[in-house]
């Protein structure tokens, strides 16, 4: 479930991880009653509900990394672009 506070996609590793971290653009179609508040929140649901695999993703955008050299890379660690499309009932 997605944050709309911070913009966050949480994502599972139920399927695997490489979903998460390999594509250079991540498509993420989401109904729009999924959409929770706060990070706080959905984690929250998620927990209650018995959801919680052994690894979770947060998507707020591209990664940074300045550990070699001090020299920052965008990207590094999942999608260097994120796209959510919402699904609106009745639209």
């Amino acid at each position: 479930g997605p944050a709309a506070e911070t913009g966050t996609v949480i994502m599972s590793s139920t399927e695997g991880r490489r979903n998460q971290l390999l594509p250079p653009t991540h498509l993420v179609w989401l109904r729009a009653e999924t959409v929770y508040g706060t990070l706080g929140e959905t984690l929250e649901i998620l927990l209650r509900a018995g959801h919680l695999p052994a690894a979770l993703g947060l998507h707020s955008g591209p990664s940074r990394s300045a550990d070699i050299g001090q020299i920052v890379v965008q990207g590094i660690h999942g999608p260097g672009r994120l796209v959510v499309a919402l699904l609106i009932p009745g639209i």
